[in-house]
């Protein structure tokens, strides 16, 4: 199962590991993109990706997606989602 995850923070990342070592596929993504993300998907494995905000909410083959960010950033990317239309 692949499952997504906003947000990179401890919470996420403990998360993920568990995800990840019961065979699951993680996508995380964070406010400041995939590329900052580096570090954290290499202790992971190779079932952990990094994505953008966008790409893990849009990608279909995703079966959960959680949050584990601030409120206010939340909000922010909220809104950032809500002014894009989706691409099919």
């Amino acid at each position: 199962m692949q499952l997504g995850i906003i947000g990179a923070g401890r919470v996420s990342q403990s998360f993920a590991r568990l995800l990840v070592a019961n065979g699951h596929e993680v996508l995380l993504s964070n406010s400041r993109g995939p590329q900052t993300l580096g570090e954290v998907t290499t202790k992971l494995g190779p079932k952990a990706r990094a994505v953008t905000f966008n790409e893990s909410a849009e990608d279909r083959r995703t079966a959960l997606q959680g949050s584990a960010v601030p409120l206010a950033t939340a909000s922010s990317l909220a809104t950032e989602r809500t002014r894009r239309p989706p691409q099919m």
